[in-house]
């Protein structure tokens, strides 16, 4: 069911999220999420071998291997994603440093990486998923965004009534969730969490700082 999901959804979203005019466009949070993630990650990234676990059609790519990745491993469920994410690599001269994969996340995990990076995947998986993901991925760096749960926050109750209606009364349980950040700090530890009125109730958890 989540790979029927994902290759249903995940391109159209994408160009709503990233190239639309609007608040919920270009200007919205998701769109703040990855310049963010973008600016972050340029800084650790010269050198080292990025693992991208739920990458899309492969939109951070192109920038942190502009940065000086020396490589770069995408994975995604989604075929037409990939598919994309290969044309994009391709046509920006990074096809021999980046490699693309059609599997979960859970499986792909455990590939050997410097520089772990998720936007978006922590909100769809169950607590034992995420306990498992975060006990195959050895990565030094990492860089994950989660939905922060946020009690009393009109906002976040208005995205309820959204996810609802957009994939829980559709899919049933398969749905986007809010998580603690303490939860993720116990998982794995990282040492900064990046919050702003940009990214709404969205945040990025990382050690990109730590020595």
């Amino acid at each position: 069911m989540k790979q029927v999901f994902w290759e249903e959804k995940i391109l159209n979203w994408e160009f709503s999220r990233y190239e639309r005019p609007g608040s919920f466009g270009k200007n919205g949070s998701v769109a703040a999420r990855l310049r963010e993630a973008q600016r972050l990650l340029a800084s650790v990234v010269r050198g080292k071998t990025v693992l991208e676990l739920g990458c899309g059609s492969g939109r951070l790519a192109e920038s942190l291997l502009t940065a000086g990745a020396s490589a770069y491993v995408g994975c995604d469920l989604s075929y037409s994603a990939i598919s994309v994410a290969r044309d994009r690599l391709a046509a920006a001269g990074f096809a021999a440093r980046s490699t693309f994969v059609v599997g979960s996340a859970l499986e792909l995990a455990e590939t050997k990486a410097d520089v772990g990076v998720s936007l978006g995947l922590l909100d769809w998986l169950e607590p034992a998923e995420l306990t498992l993901l975060f006990s195959r991925l050895d990565c030094r760096y990492q860089l994950h965004s989660f939905s922060e749960f946020r009690a009393g926050s009109l906002e976040q109750l208005l995205h309820r009534a959204y996810v609802y209606l957009s994939y829980g009364r559709k899919t049933g349980s398969y749905r986007p969730r809010y998580l603690d950040a303490g939860k993720i700090h116990e998982l794995y530890r990282p040492t900064r969490f990046v919050r702003s009125r940009a990214l709404k109730f969205g945040v990025l958890a990382h050690n990109l700082d730590a020595e």
